[in-house]
C-alpha cells in the first residue's frame, strides 16, 4: 500500500489500496508469462500505439508486478468532485475503497510520459491530447500508475514529480561517457517517481521505464583497477546532495500518522460506514436506547483499536530506530554526521563502541569484524567478516535486488540491523588519516563502503515485510465475504417481505422505507469480523509466553491445517554442535584420542578452518561453524589473529617447544563443491608452503590422488552414516615451486586443489535433541507426515530419521543413483544394493505389496534436480508421496521441495522447520515456516521459537487448531444468531410488531456478544487428534449445522408464535401500521425463546474436544452462561411492572414460561445431536462418507 493519507476526498489524497481479489486475478491473468524473467521489461515502449505498460519483479523475484500509466484530467477530476458532491461523499468512499475502479473509471491509459509534460510544469495546459483511448500524456491533470501484482492486489500509486537537474548516474547508476558528460543528455531535470511497497521507483526517460533505486549501483563500483576503487569515495558535495535527493533520509523508521488520520481510516472502514448507516436507520426507527448503546460500543471498540494500532506503530519505529553518529569520508576529510544522512557511496568508520548496530549495508574495504545476524536470518551462531581484496569484483557480483547476498559475498558485507560483536581496523588505499582517531582507536575501526540506505537494506527488507505482508486471502475468509453475500441476499428478500406487508396495510412511505431498510441492518452482522479473528487474537496471546513469536497473525489459522513438516537436520533435530568421536586413518583403526593421531592429520584438523578469535589475538572466544571450533578445540591446539599477522595456530607444549603455523590463503567453503581448504606455512621440518583441504567424502575423493584412497574408502564412509555420524575427509599436498613463483592468487581454486593425499575422516556424532523423537512420535499418531530435509550426506539422514522415528524400524528405504544413461535414476535399497526397483518409481507399489514392509524413498539433491527436470507428473507424485529423507540439498532445492509439497497438499498445510540459516527459501516458502532462534522477528519465518526444540511445532499445530475451530464456532453462532433475529422480526413484522428497543440490547450486548467472545477464550487441546478440523467455512459439516440449526430456530419461533395464540388467556394486540408494537405476548414469547435459543446455540457451537479443551474447563464461558441463564430466567418470571416495560414485555401466565424454556432445552438437543453427527457423516472433502 502506498504511504499517502487516508482522507477521501479528493482521490490525490487516497493510498492506494487492495483491490478484490477477483479483480486482482482476473487482472493477473493477462500479464505475459513468457517476460517472467529477473530483468524488469517494457511491454510496450516509445512511439507504440497500445498502452504502455512495464512488467517486474520485486522482492527478491517472490512478487511480480505489472505497471499501468493513467492520466487522470482537470475534467475527470472535476466529474469525480462533482459526484463525491452530489452522492454526499458516497461515491468518494466507494472509490476509496476500489481505487483501481477509480483510476480506470477517470482516468487515460497512456503509451508514454512525454517528458516536456513533467519537466516542464510551468507551461500552460495544452489540453487532453485527441485521438482514441491512448494518449501521450498532456501537461495538465495528474498521472497514475495502476499496479497488479502476482498476490492478486491491485493498486494505484500516484506520480511525482520534482526538480532535480543532476546527474542520471546518481539515480540510474550509469556514468556518462566522456562525450556525453559536456552534453545535457546525461542530466536528469526532473525526478518523476512514485512510491510502492516503501519503494521508490523513477522514470528512466533514457530507457522510458520505471527503475527501482534499490537496485542502483555506482558505475565506478565496476570498474576494475585501484583507480576506479580509489575514486570510490571521492564524492563532491553536489553528488551527495543529488544522491541525498534521489535516496532519502537512511531511515527505516516509518511515518507516525496522526490521530486524527488513524480515526479517519477507521470510521471509513466498510464495516464502520455499515455500522453508522445502521445507526442512522435504529435511530430514525426511535431505536434511540439500542442506538446510543451500540454507538458507545463502536466508539470504545474504535479507540482500542486505535490504541493497539498505534502499540504496534510504535513497536516497528522502534525496531527500526538507529540514531548513531559515524565518521564520514566527504571530499577527503572525515566528519560527524547522523546516520540519517548518509547516501551510497560513503565511506564509512566502523568503530563497535560508536556504532553497535550497523545503519547501513556496508562493503568492508579494511579490517574485518564478527557480527550478530540473527534479526535477519535466525542464525544463532555469530557471522566472521573480511575486507575484500578485490571491491570492483564483489560490487559486480553483487545481487542488490536481494535483501541477503550468497556466502561468496555475504561474508565481506555488514548487513543492517546486524549488532557488531568485534571489529578490527586495517589498511585500505590512500585513505586520508583521521585526526580524532589515535592508535587504539585505528586499531578497533574497520572501513566500509555503503552500498545500500533506508528500506533498500537488509533491516529495510524486514520492516517493509512486515508493513506489508503477503496478502493471506485463505478459503476461509472468502468463504465468509460469500456467506455474507449469502445473508444479504436473505436481506434483500426480507425488504421485499417487508415492503409487501407495510404495502398492504396502507403505511406511509417513511415508515416502509425504515423498516424494509431495519430488517437489512439486522441479517448483517457488524461483528463478524471480530469474532472471526477472535480466536487468532487468543492464540496469539498465548503464544507469546511460550517464546513463540508471529509476525504474520493470519497464518495462525494455517498452522491448524498442517499435514505434512518438513525438519531441518542439524540445529532442529539434533544438538547445534557436533562433538569429535575420533578420527579414522588412512591406514590403521579407528582412535578417539588426539594422542594417538599422526602429527600431519593433528595439522590439518588444527589448521583447515576459518575460525575467529574475540577478546584479543589470543582470547578464548572462538566464533565459526561449529563444527570447525569442535575440530579446533579437540586438537587443543589454540589461535591468534590479528589483522597484521592474519590467523596463526599454535600447538601445545612438546618438551618446552611450541609449533606455529601461519595461514597465508584461505579458500572458504562453498556449498556447490562441499569443501574448503587453506595455504599455510611454517610447518616443522617443510621449508614451503602446504594445502590442506576438508569436506564431504564425495568431494575429497574428486580432488584426491586416487593412489592415496584406500580400497574401503565408500565401505567406511557408508558405515559411519549408517551409524548417524558425521564424516569429513582431510587431504593434504606441498605447493609447488612453479606455483608459488606464478603466485597462489593468480591460480584458480579448482587447479589448487588437485592431486591431494587423503589422510584420512575426522567423524563427528550429532546427538539428537531429547524432544525430537518424542515430538516426531506424537505428530505421526496424530496421522501429520514427517520429513527430514537437509545439507548432509543421505546415509547420515537416513539413521537420524530412523533414530527421530521419522523412519520406522521396518521401512525399506531405497536411495537414488543417477546413470548417466537412458535409465536415469536407479533405486537401490540403502543396506542392500543388488536390492532395486526394477520398474522404477512405477514399481513401488507391487514393491510394498510382495514385502509386506512400508516402502520410503531418501532423495539425494542430484536426484531431485533430475526429477525436476525430467519426472512424469505421476513419478513425481510417487516421489513426494513416498520421499521422507531429503539428503545433501541446497538451499534452493529445499525451497522447490517445499513447493511442489504445497502443490501436492492442494497448495496448504505444509510446515517446514529450520534453524534459519540456510534455510531462509524453504521457511518462506513454507505455508508455515518456524525459525528456531533467539530473535523475537526475523524475515526468516512468520514464526519464530526462541525454545530451540522442535516440541515448539506441536504447541504451534495445536494452537492453529484451536484457533481455526474457534473460528468455525464464532462463525457458526453469528450465523445462527443473525439468521434468529431477523426471522423473529420478520415474523412480528406480520404483525406490525417488532422487538423493543431494550430487547435489542439485551439479546446483543448481553448475550450475543460476551458470550461470542468467552467461547472463543477455550484454550488448545493438550492432545493432537488424528483427524485436522475443516479448514473451509462452507464445507459441509458445517454448512449442514448451520442450516439445520436454522431451519429448527425458525420452526420453533413459528411455533411459539402460533402456540402463544391459541392459549386461552391471550388477547390481540391493537395493530397501529404507522407505529410499531413492541409490547405484546407473541413478541414476549419470540424474545425469551430466542434468548434461550442463543444460549443453545452458544453451547452446542462452543467445541470443545479433540481440538480445544472441554467446554467446561473455560471458566470465563462457564460464568458468562451461568448470570445471562439466571438473567434470562428472571426475566421469564419476573412481575415487576417497571422493569416489564422497560423491557417491553406482557405477563405470560404462570407455568408458561417453563414450557418455553422446554421448548428451547428440545431445540438443544436436536442441536447438539445434529453437530456430534455432521463430523462422522461428512468425509473431509465434504461428500457424505460413513460413520467410523
Amino acid at each position: 500500500m502506498t504511504s499517502s493519507t487516508t482522507i477521501p476526498l479528493p482521490p490525490d489524497l487516497v493510498p492506494a489500496t487492495s483491490g478484490s481479489a477477483q479483480d486482482a486475478a482476473a487482472n493477473s491473468d493477462s500479464i505475459n508469462r513468457t517476460m517472467c524473467d529477473l530483468t524488469p521489461t517494457t511491454i510496450n515502449g516509445r512511439g507504440s500505439k497500445q498502452p504502455w505498460a512495464q512488467f517486474m519483479p520485486l522482492e527478491a523475484g517472490e512478487l511480480e508486478a505489472t505497471f499501468t500509466l493513467y492520466h487522470v484530467s482537470s475534467a475527470a477530476h472535476a466529474m469525480y468532485l462533482f459526484l463525491s458532491v452530489v452522492t454526499a461523499g458516497l461515491f468518494a468512499l466507494v472509490c476509496y475503497w476500489l481505487p483501481h475502479r477509480w483510476v480506470r473509471m477517470f482516468g487515460r491509459k497512456v503509451n508514454q510520459i512525454d517528458d516536456s509534460a513533467v519537466t516542464a510544469a510551468e507551461i500552460a495546459s495544452s489540453g487532453m491530447a485527441s485521438g482514441g483511448g491512448v494518449a501521450i500524456v498532456p501537461k495538465s491533470g495528474s498521472m497514475w500508475v495502476g499496479i497488479v501484482n502476482s498476490w492478486g492486489e491491485a493498486d494505484i500509486a500516484k506520480v511525482s514529480a520534482e526538480t532535480f537537474r543532476g546527474s542520471s548516474a546518481n539515480v540510474f547508476g550509469t556514468e556518462p561517457s566522456n562525450d556525453e558528460k559536456q552534453s545535457s543528455s546525461s542530466v536528469l531535470a526532473m525526478l518523476v517517481s512514485f512510491e510502492y511497497r516503501s519503494l521508490r521507483f523513477v522514470w528512466n526517460p533514457a530507457q522510458y521505464r520505471f527503475a527501482i533505486l534499490g537496485e542502483w549501483k555506482d558505475g565506478k563500483w565496476t570498474r576494475s583497477g585501484s583507480a576506479g576503487v580509489d575514486s570510490m569515495w571521492a564524492l563532491s558535495e553536489g553528488t551527495i546532495a543529488e544522491r541525498k535527493q534521489a535516496f532519502g533520509e537512511n531511515s527505516v523508521v516509518i511515518a507516525e500518522p496522526s490521530t486524527l488520520h488513524l480515526i479517519l481510516f477507521e470510521v471509513i472502514s466498510p464495516f464502520t460506514v455499515f455500522q453508522v448507516f445502521s445507526l442512522i436507520i435504529w435511530s430514525v426507527n426511535d431505536y434511540y436506547w439500542y442506538a446510543m448503546a451500540v454507538f458507545l460500543i463502536t466508539v470504545i471498540s474504535a479507540i482500542m483499536t486505535l490504541r493497539q494500532t498505534k502499540q504496534n506503530i510504535h513497536r516497528l519505529r522502534e525496531l527500526g530506530q538507529h540514531a548513531y553518529t559515524v565518521r564520514v569520508l566527504r571530499e577527503h576529510k572525515w566528519i560527524t554526521l547522523p546516520s540519517e544522512s548518509l547516501v551510497p557511496g560513503d565511506l564509512v568508520a566502523i568503530n563497535h563502541a560508536v556504532t553497535p548496530e550497523l545503519p547501513c549495508d556496508v562493503l568492508l574495504l579494511s579490517g574485518d569484524a564478527v557480527a550478530d545476524e540473527s534479526m535477519l536470518t535466525g542464525e544463532s551462531v555469530p557471522v566472521a567478516k573480511t575486507a575484500t581484496a578485490n571491491p570492483a569484483l564483489v560490487l559486480r557480483d553483487l545481487d542488490l535486488t536481494q535483501p541477503t547476498f550468497p556466502d561468496r559475498v555475504s561474508r565481506f558485507v555488514l548487513f543492517s540491523g546486524t549488532k557488531l560483536i568485534r571489529v578490527r581496523g586495517g589498511h585500505f588505499g590512500h585513505i586520508p588519516a583521521d585526526d580524532q582517531e589515535d592508535a587504539t582507536t585505528a586499531k578497533d575501526t574497520a572501513l566500509g563502503l555503503v552500498v545500500r540506505t533506508g528500506f533498500n537494506t537488509a533491516k529495510g527488507t524486514l520492516i517493509r515485510s512486515m508493513l506489508h505482508p503477503r496478502p493471506h486471502r485463505s478459503e476461509m475468509t472468502r468463504d465468509a465475504f460469500k456467506f455474507l453475500g449469502v445473508l444479504g441476499l436473505f436481506g434483500l428478500v426480507g425488504m421485499v417481505y417487508t415492503l409487501y406487508m407495510y404495502i398492504s396495510e396502507g403505511s406511509s412511505a417513511k415508515v416502509i422505507i425504515i423498516r424494509s431498510l431495519d430488517v437489512f441492518t439486522i441479517i448483517i452482522p457488524p461483528a463478524l469480523p471480530a469474532c472471526l479473528s477472535a480466536g487468532i487474537s487468543f492464540a496469539l496471546g498465548r503464544l507469546r509466553p511460550r517464546k513463540i513469536f508471529c509476525i504474520s497473525p493470519n497464518h495462525i489459522n494455517m498452522a491448524g491445517q498442517v499435514r505434512c513438516v518438513v525438519f531441518d537436520k542439524t540445529g532442529t533435530l539434533t544438538e547445534d554442535g557436533l562433538d569429535v568421536l575420533g578420527v579414522q586413518p588412512r591406514d590403521g583403526e579407528f582412535v578417539t584420542q588426539v594422542d594417538q593421531v599422526g602429527d600431519e592429520m593433528v595439522r590439518a584438523m588444527a589448521v583447515c578452518h576459518d575460525v575467529k578469535v574475540l577478546g584479543g589475538e589470543t582470547g578464548s572466544g572462538l566464533i565459526g561453524d561449529p563444527l570447525d571450533v569442535k575440530m579446533l578445540e579437540w586438537t587443543r591446539w589454540t589461535v591468534r589473529d590479528s589483522v597484521q599477522h592474519g590467523m596463526q595456530v599454535s600447538s601445545p607444549a612438546v618438551a618446552g617447544k611450541i609449533q606455529e603455523i601461519s595461514v597465508v590463503k584461505v579458500y572458504e567453503f562453498a556449498a556447490a563443491l562441499r569443501r574448503m581448504a587453506v595455504i599455510v606455512t611454517g610447518i616443522k621440518d617443510d621449508a614451503g608452503m602446504r594445502m590442506y583441504a576438508k569436506g564431504a567424502p564425495e568431494s575429497m575423493a574428486e580432488i584426491c590422488d586416487q593412489s592415496t584412497i584406500p580400497a574401503n574408502y565408500d565401505a567406511l564412509v557408508n558405515d559411519f552414516a549408517h551409524r548417524g555420524l558425521r564424516v569429513l575427509a582431510v587431504a593434504t599436498r606441498p605447493i609447488k615451486s612453479a606455483e608459488l613463483d606464478a603466485g597462489i592468487d593468480t591460480i584458480p581454486r579448482a587447479q589448487m586443489e588437485q592431486g591431494l593425499a587423503f589422510l584420512g575422516f575426522v567423524v563427528f556424532e550429532n546427538q539428537l535433541k531429547p524432544g525430537s523423537r518424542v515430538a516426531v512420535e506424537t505428530l505421526r499418531d496424530a496421522a501429520i507426515r514427517c520429513l527430514v530435509c537437509t545439507g548432509d550426506n543421505i546415509l547420515t539422514a537416513v539413521s537420524v530419521g530412523r533414530e527421530a522415528r521419522i523412519l520406522d524400524p521396518l521401512d525399506r528405504v531405497y536411495v537414488p543413483r543417477v546413470m548417466r544413461s537412458e535409465k536415469g535414476l536407479v533405486w537401490e535399497a540403502h543396506d542392500d544394493a543388488t536390492d532395486t526397483l526394477d520398474g522404477g518409481l512405477h514399481a513401488l507399489a507391487t514393491k510394498t505389496h510382495v514385502t509386506g514392509n512400508a516402502i520410503v524413498l531418501a532423495v539425494t539433491g542430484e536426484a531431485w534436480e533430475y526429477l525436476l527436470e525430467h519426472a512424469s507428473p505421476e513419478d513425481m507424485t510417487v516421489a513426494l508421496s513416498h520421499g521422507v529423507v531429503f539428503a545433501r540439498m541446497a538451499p534452493e532445492q529445499k525451497r522447490s521441495l517445499v513447493e511442489k509439497l504445497r502443490d501436492h497438499y492442494n497448495g496448504t498445510g505444509v510446515a517446514f522447520v529450520g534453524d534459519g540459516a540456510n534455510d531462509v527459501s524453504a521457511l518462506r516458502a513454507a505455508d508455515v515456516g518456524l525459525s528456531l532462534s533467539e530473535a523475537e522477528a526475523s524475515i526468516a519465518a512468520p514464526f519464530t521459537s526462541a525454545e530451540r526444540d522442535i516440541s515448539c511445532v506441536l504447541t504451534l499445530i495445536k494452537e492453529g487448531r484451536a484457533a481455526l475451530v474457534t473460528t468455525h464456532s464464532c462463525f457458526k453462532f453469528m450465523a445462527a444468531y443473525s439468521c434468529a433475529q431477523f426471522s423473529s422480526v420478520c415474523l412480528l413484522y406480520a404483525i406490525s410488531a417488532n422487538l423493543g428497543d431494550f430487547q435489542f440490547l439485551y439479546i446483543d450486548l448481553i448475550l450475543v456478544f460476551p458470550l461470542a467472545l468467552a467461547m472463543a477464550r477455550s484454550e488448545a487441546s493438550q492432545t493432537l487428534a488424528r483427524r485436522p478440523p475443516a479448514d473451509r467455512l462452507l464445507s459441509a459439516p458445517i454448512m449442514f449445522v448451520i442450516v439445520a440449526a436454522i431451519m429448527l430456530q425458525l420452526g420453533m419461533q413459528f411455533f411459539i408464535f402460533f402456540y402463544v395464540r391459541m392459549q386461552s388467556w391471550y388477547t390481540d394486540p391493537e395493530v397501529d401500521p404507522e407505529n410499531k408494537i413492541v409490547s405484546c405476548l407473541e413478541g414476549t414469547a419470540v424474545f425469551l425463546l430466542s434468548c434461550f435459543m442463543y444460549m443453545c446455540m452458544a453451547v452446542c457451537f462452543a467445541a470443545g474436544e479433540p481440538y480445544r479443551t472441554n467446554l467446561f474447563k473455560n471458566r470465563v464461558f462457564v460464568s458468562c452462561l451461568a448470570v445471562v441463564l439466571g438473567l434470562t430466567i428472571t426475566l421469564a418470571n419476573i412481575r415487576v411492572e417497571d422493569v416489564m416495560w422497560f423491557f417491553d414485555l406482557k405477563p405470560l401466565q404462570n407455568g408458561f414460561q417453563w414450557q418455553i424454556v422446554g421448548f428451547a432445552a428440545i431445540y438443544a438437543a436436536m442441536v447438539l445431536l445434529l453437530e456430534r453427527a455432521a463430523g462422522p457423516l461428512f468425509d473431509q472433502s465434504g461428500k457424505v462418507g460413513v460413520a467410523q
